[in-house]
């Protein structure tokens, strides 16, 4: 599986004790604090609270996550919680999130296919260039292709 991606994530909030720690939740906050995923979201807040071991109390840990729509996920891994479902849940709420924040752009603006960068006038027709199209090829004044006569 892919390394975990901050990018739909606004803040990551990790809570646990040290003393009565989930080997995931431990792999988890050592995954994000990683430069890679860092760099994925550099805007991504991540907030780790150590709990104070108290003698006859448990705390559960925690992670809780805010997505870029402002929703609110709180996981609660156990003992037998593999990092790999944390990162499967990440990557499908993550996806979700991605797809409903492209619908509601489709919504604002109805416009299909890719938007040109610029134009150009053949003999007769004006000719849309793309983004991938600017730098695949190269045209002369009139649209026509050049080439290089050896």
């Amino acid at each position: 599986m892919a390394p975990i991606s901050l990018e739909c994530i606004k803040k990551v909030r990790i809570t646990f004790c040290p003393f009565h720690s989930v080997p995931s939740i431990v792999e988890f906050m050592r995954r994000v604090h990683s430069p890679k995923v860092k760099a994925s979201n550099p805007k991504c807040e991540i907030d780790l609270n150590l709990v104070r071991y108290q003698k006859d109390t448990y705390v559960k840990p925690e992670i809780e996550l805010q997505f870029t729509d402002e929703t609110v996920e709180k996981m609660f891994p156990t003992a037998d919680m593999k990092i790999a479902d944390i990162e499967k849940y990440i990557f499908k709420k993550s996806e979700l999130v991605d797809f409903a924040l492209c619908i509601k752009e489709m919504k604002a603006n109805p416009v299909t296919g890719p938007i040109p960068i610029g134009s150009f006038k053949g003999r007769r027709h004006t000719y849309a260039i793309y983004g991938e199209d600017a730098e695949k090829r190269q045209r002369a004044a009139g649209g026509v292709k050049t080439s290089k006569k050896k």
